[in-house]
């Protein structure tokens, strides 16, 4: 579906019965799956009723009405995929946060496992070389001037 279908809904005015009342095109996104459903089920049923065979009526031509039903049909079926894909991607990206999230205590244990196995002589000696630097201060030491 392309942007159009909405530009069409807003220039006409589409408006969408839901159980949460009339809404305008926008207030679709808002809506919740399940309501949105509703509404496309309700909607597909309309047109499904409104199409009944005639041979009055030639079925290659469509009321303004069925249009804007067909239309308000692809744009809720637009809405309810792309939330959809988007409710997808979103676990997706939480999986990911959450596997990196492990990932790193993991990493931080076994950095602490390698602490743990080191020495004592080494740990005090470590920690006398970070006793000295932060003495030092974090400004480097002036080089001695060679012409004094």
């Amino acid at each position: 579906m392309s942007e159009n279908l909405f530009i069409i809904a807003s220039r006409k005015k589409y408006r969408f019965p839901t159980s949460r009342g009339t809404l305008m095109a926008e207030d679709l996104w808002d809506l919740p799956l399940p309501d949105l459903d509703n509404a496309a089920v309700a909607l597909a049923d309309k047109i499904a009723k409104a199409s009944s065979r005639s041979f009055l009526d030639r079925p290659d031509r469509k009321t303004a009405a069925q249009i804007a039903d067909d239309n308000g049909l692809e744009i809720l079926k637009f809405v309810i995929n792309t939330r959809q894909e988007e409710a997808k991607a979103a676990k997706v990206r939480a999986e990911r946060r959450s596997e990196i999230e492990f990932l790193r205590g993991l990493e931080q244990k076994r950095r602490l496992e390698k602490l743990d196995a080191l020495p004592v002589e080494e740990i005090e000696q470590r920690i006398r070389d970070l006793q000295a630097e932060d003495d030092e201060g974090s400004v480097p030491a002036e080089p001695a001037d060679a012409t004094a």
